[in-house]
């Protein structure tokens, strides 16, 4: 029977059962728990404790409260109140209303100036203000003054709220005038100083822009009398009329210059004619003109045509090609093609001669005419280049002389500009630097007389929520460092175990209610074994499983309880099951079982009984007990002897089942020794008990020993949502 407070558990899982061998060695083991807790992890180990931390923590913060409520001392608030104009204030001119967000900025940067270093300093320096007890009891009083000096303004509100709150009114009221007073000197006075050396300083420039402007009106004079007039239009004619001469001037020097180029150029072709004779080509057709009006050459011409056709004649009749009168033709035709050819040579030899002695003599006269024609373009080119220079000399002087003017025109004009504009915010600062200034004070501060509730009470429900707050996270991490299982989901996910089954607690309810209603929890806890139960027997039927261990970490997780239920579960399902108490250090069966404790498992390890000595009935049927028995230092010896493999085989021979109740697994070796000879270990696990750092120690431990754990069932369910998960399964 379980007594530990009630938490939810998933139960046993519905649908097709699960391989037990997957279930319990296979399943990896967390290669560590965290350390450091988050949200989560605190709230499920807060919930154990809900009851503890709500009652301790209430009254813890109601002691804190009242103490820091009634420690305290009392507090005034000394105020001065500022206001700051929408804008600027005038006399004359209307100057234009700032946008809500300018003003804005306006007066936060006040709300900074008021609490600079600046003020702060010229107000510990004022007489009597740095002597002050409530200064006094400070090592910095400026950074004091920065964190408790209090500079507010409400929205839509031209008023700033001075304040410093304390327990001596008088020195309060103070010291507000005295940052007050700074405020005013440093950054208000200092203001219209500024305004005043600005009227100075703008006055000084207007009389510099005047004198600028004198001088520019001089020089303008200066060179309208150099232009030699004063207006423009006549001076912009007069330059359009230099450069138009000019531009003819131009025109005409780039004309004479081509045609003294084109000149040199016929002068240079004319003297490669006459420097090479040979290289004059003759003209077309009048070589062949020479040829006809030769009185020789038509004789030859003949008498060739008359020797080539008696050639053809003896060629079309003869009958070889080498008969002496084609021989002879042969020959005569080549002594008339030689004649022939030496008379035209003679008659070209005359016409180049001729032709030579023409063009020497028609070059020499062009020569002559191109070298007067040269001469002359080059002395109007030199004479047009000197007016050239001088006319450009000329409309250089007219251009310079326009654009001086001009530009001393424009800056005459904008020089007046600005002097006139100058002169005319001079006017307006002189006149509006004797308006009030922007800030004004509306009320000095006075010695507080009412005391300030609003901090004491803040700070007292500060205090008692922060105690409450410190009380409930240090009880969450104690918890939390205690590590308990909370559920069966704890289980699987924290320590990637494999859950076969939980079982329901009993609440505090049942336990003062009727036999009835106890019999209900009964029926819960019988279901909850059955199920744990099925999975034995499925593994059975598919693979050897005879001999169960149960176990647990440490004390008081409920091995027992699950040892005997899950007992008398498979006695009831028609298996001779045996009930072995091998909690040798702390036996306990036999008392739930009202039966003698020896002889028993301890008597059969020293060899002074035998197995069947120490079985004894239960009154269920099929159920068998075997008692612990009296442990010594032989019986816990002889669990690490050989013998005992042969010991459990016996047992394996005489019943279906084999439940064996052994001794905690971290608290010493007696079940990994057992555990060595059993074909699998069921691991208790107690809600709200059961720490999940030793639980893990003593999985870790049968893994390293190679035991067979089929998986854990997580005790301490409560009875109506275990209900509700049974019957929606």
């Amino acid at each position: 029977m379980y007594t530990t407070a009630d938490r939810r558990s998933d139960g046993p899982e519905p649908g097709p059962l699960p391989d037990l061998a997957v279930a319990g060695r296979s399943t990896a083991m967390p290669l560590a728990l965290p350390s450091t807790p988050d949200g989560p992890a605190l709230l499920r180990a807060l919930r154990r404790r809900w009851l503890t931390a709500l009652s301790l923590g209430l009254l813890v913060a109601t002691l804190a409260a009242a103490a820091a409520f009634f420690l305290l001392p009392p507090r005034y608030t000394a105020t001065v109140l500022l206001q700051v104009a929408l804008s600027e204030p005038h006399y004359v001119f209307t100057i234009g209303r700032e946008s809500r967000l300018e003003y804005d900025i306006y007066k936060r940067t006040q709300l900074g100036l008021i609490k600079s270093r600046l003020v702060l300093n010229a107000a510990l320096r004022q007489p009597g203000i740095a002597d002050l007890s409530l200064l006094q009891g400070h090592d910095d009083p400026i950074s004091w003054l920065e964190e408790e000096l209090k500079v507010e303004s409400e929205d839509g509100s031209e008023i700033l709220r001075v304040s410093l709150s304390g327990p001596k009114p008088a020195e309060l009221a103070a010291i507000v005038n005295a940052v007050k007073d700074a405020y005013w000197q440093e950054i208000v006075t200092q203001g219209l100083k500024a305004k005043k050396k600005a009227v100075d300083d703008l006055e000084q420039i207007k009389t510099e822009h005047e004198q600028r402007l004198r001088n520019k009106r001089l020089e303008l004079q200066r060179l309208q009398k150099q232009a030699g007039t004063t207006d423009p239009q006549v001076l912009a004619v007069k330059q359009r009329m230099a450069y138009d001469r000019l531009s003819e001037a131009q025109r005409e020097h780039a004309r004479v210059q081509g045609e003294l180029r084109k000149a040199q150029m016929q002068k240079k072709l004319l003297e490669a004619r006459r420097d090479h004779p040979d290289s004059q080509e003759l003209p077309p057709g009048d070589l062949e003109e020479h040829f006809r009006r030769d009185p020789t050459l038509p004789g030859l011409l003949n008498r060739l045509e008359r020797v080539q056709a008696r050639l053809d004649y003896y060629l079309d009749i003869a009958v070889r090609a080498d008969e002496p009168v084609i021989v002879r033709t042969r020959k005569e035709l080549q002594t008339a093609q030689e004649a022939v050819a030496r008379r035209k040579q003679e008659i070209e030899a005359e016409v180049r001669d001729k032709h030579r002695r023409r063009v020497a003599t028609e070059t020499a006269a062009a020569l002559e005419q191109l070298g007067l024609l040269i001469e002359q373009l080059e002395r109007d080119l030199a004479w047009i280049a000197g007016q050239l220079e001088e006319l450009g000399q000329k409309a250089l002087e007219m251009s310079t002389s326009t654009i001086e003017l001009e530009m001393k025109q424009a800056e005459i004009a904008q020089e007046s500009q600005v002097a006139e504009e100058v002169a005319r915010q001079w006017s307006k600062l002189r006149i509006e630097h004797q308006s009030p200034p922007r800030v004004s004070v509306l009320q000095a501060a006075e010695p507080p007389t009412r005391r300030d509730w609003k901090r004491p009470i803040a700070l007292t429900a500060f205090v008692g929520a922060a105690s409450f707050g410190l009380v409930v996270l240090g009880i969450a991490f104690a918890e939390f460092r205690a590590r308990r299982v909370s559920a069966a989901d704890d289980v699987r996910t924290e320590l990637g175990l494999r859950v076969v089954g939980s079982l329901p607690s009993l609440p505090q309810r049942l336990r003062r209610a009727k036999a009835g209603q106890d019999d209900t929890w009964k029926a819960l806890m019988n279901e909850s074994v059955d199920s744990i139960r099925t999975l034995l027997l499925r593994e059975a039927a598919l693979e050897t499983l005879r001999v169960v261990m149960v176990s647990s970490a440490v004390e008081g997780e409920g091995k027992t309880t699950l040892a005997s239920h899950l007992a008398a579960s498979l006695a009831r399902a028609g298996r001779r099951t045996l009930l072995l108490d091998c909690d040798l250090r702390r036996p306990a069966l036999h008392q739930l079982f009202e039966a003698p404790l020896e002889p028993g498992f301890a008597d059969v390890l020293r060899g002074e009984v035998s197995v069947p000595d120490i079985l004894q009935s239960t009154g269920i049927d099929g159920l068998t007990l075997a008692a612990a028995g009296v442990c010594d230092a032989d019986a816990l010896a002889a669990l690490a002897r050989d013998g005992l493999a042969q010991l459990f085989q016996e047992l394996r021979t005489s019943f279906d089942f084999v439940v064996v109740d052994s001794f905690p697994i971290l608290a010493a070796t007696d079940s990994l020794l057992i555990g060595q000879h059993v074909d699998g270990v069921i691991l208790s696990v107690l809600s709200d008990v059961s720490r999940t750092h030793c639980v893990h120690s003593a999985c870790q431990r049968l893994e390293d020993l190679g035991i067979r754990l089929l998986g854990a069932v997580v005790g301490g369910d409560k009875v109506e949502s275990y209900r509700l998960h049974a019957v929606a399964a």
